[in-house]
């Protein structure tokens, strides 16, 4: 949402471009407005009314008053509601005996991002998730590409769980809070 203060009764455009300066929407054109606070909200559409792409963009203000050269304000923003990409999850072993013999004691979780974003893998007993076993990572932020974690068959008390199936949640988030989840 864009706040701004009109001095004057004016006639007010404003205009989104992208970063090549290319017009993206129209979103007030030469409408006269009256002095006094305004706000105005851009839906993220452009002017054939599709979303527009993830990036950046400038928010141009012009208000003209009269015959007066007109005083012209521009805003750059980042439009980020897409999730970040998260992909190629797998567990291997999915079987695992964590009781210190040296066989099949942990497993790997491997994950793929798009984009840069805080990571978080926790891992529930089969048929409860109101209880987190464990928090394999919590709140990390990882770089775009292929990643790894090793569960080692531990609770969050150092514990070898019992046996049993074991279910796990990853959540990749974004700055902008946009949350991507594999189960």
């Amino acid at each position: 949402t864009l706040y701004y203060t009109l001095g004057a009764n004016c006639n007010v455009t404003v205009n989104v471009y992208d970063t090549n300066s290319t017009l993206v929407k129209t979103i007030i054109s030469a409408t006269a407005q009256n002095a006094g606070e305004r706000d105005l909200t851009y839906d993220c559409l452009n002017n054939a009314g599709m979303r527009v792409a993830d990036g950046e963009y400038t928010l141009e203000l012009t208000a003209a008053v009269g015959s007066e050269t007109p005083a012209v304000r521009r805003i750059k923003f980042t439009v980020d509601i897409l999730a970040p990409g998260l992909s190629e999850c797998s567990v291997y072993p999915a079987v695992i005996s964590p009781n210190s013999d040296g066989i099949k004691d942990y497993t790997t979780i491997i994950y793929k991002l798009s984009n840069p974003a805080k990571v978080n893998i926790s891992l529930y007993k089969s048929g409860d998730r109101a209880t987190i076993v464990k928090k394999i990572i919590n709140n990390q932020l990882k770089e775009p590409g292929t990643e790894s974690a090793v569960w080692d068959g531990r609770d969050s008390n150092n514990t070898f769980v019992p046996d049993g199936v074991y279910e796990l949640d990853i959540t990749a988030a974004d700055d902008a809070g946009n949350v991507a989840v594999s189960t």
